[in-house]
């Protein structure tokens, strides 16, 4: 996390933070953004007057079942500037990840991972799929959703399998793995269940230079 040092720096310019304030509306004059009104956790209204409003209120996906998005990421920036009149643009494009199904952590393509429906068929080779150029995030996303809507999929998810590798293999690729699932690897699992969730919405607020 960049997060608390990226805090602490603001903090050290002087920049004044007041947390745990919701934003419920953002203020116009003019046709500019002239500030926000927020809400505290005690029920307090607060008023800001601002010479320029930034939006850093991710995408939103929490709206959808499945997302590796934090909590609280469900589409507030675009709402505030929507109902102030800004337009939003490309809504429709969300770009799906795959990530395991007991806990979000993000599965790169791994040439060397075989992807499997509940038959043990090879999912990316059934969908032509068939080099690391062509296993894009949204072409492996639709293939895995496309087996689920066949009724091949496993409880939702395709399997991630690694059990054809060799121990030696496994332990070199352990570096470049998520902490949780080098550590399961490491205690002798080799399938895993995985499944395409909401990672990043492409479009947004419409602005300009200024």
């Amino acid at each position: 996390g960049f997060t608390r040092p990226l805090k602490q720096s603001a903090l050290r310019l002087g920049v004044r933070m007041q947390e745990g304030v919701l934003t419920t509306r953002l203020l116009g004059s003019g046709g500019a953004v002239a500030g926000a009104v927020g809400i505290d956790e005690r029920g307090a209204v607060h008023t800001y007057r601002a010479k320029a409003v930034v939006l850093a209120t991710g995408g939103a996906g929490q709206i959808y079942d499945h997302t590796d998005n934090a909590k609280g990421i469900c589409g507030d920036g675009y709402a505030l500037a929507y109902d102030l009149g800004a337009p939003l643009r490309d809504m429709e494009f969300v770009q799906f990840e795959r990530t395991f199904s007991d806990f979000p952590a993000s599965l790169a393509v791994n040439p060397e991972a075989i992807l499997r429906n509940r038959l043990g068929q090879n999912i990316p080779e059934k969908h032509g799929l068939d080099t690391p150029m062509k296993m894009t995030r949204d072409a492996v996303s639709q293939a895995i959703m496309k087996e689920g809507n066949a009724g091949l999929g496993v409880d939702g998810s395709a399997i991630y399998d690694l059990s054809h590798l060799p121990a030696e293999r496994l332990e070199r690729m352990a570096a470049g793995m998520d902490k949780r699932i080098a550590h399961r690897v490491a205690a002798g699992e080799r399938r895993f269940k995985t499944m395409p969730v909401v990672h990043f919405f492409m479009g947004g607020v419409v602005i300009d230079s200024r």
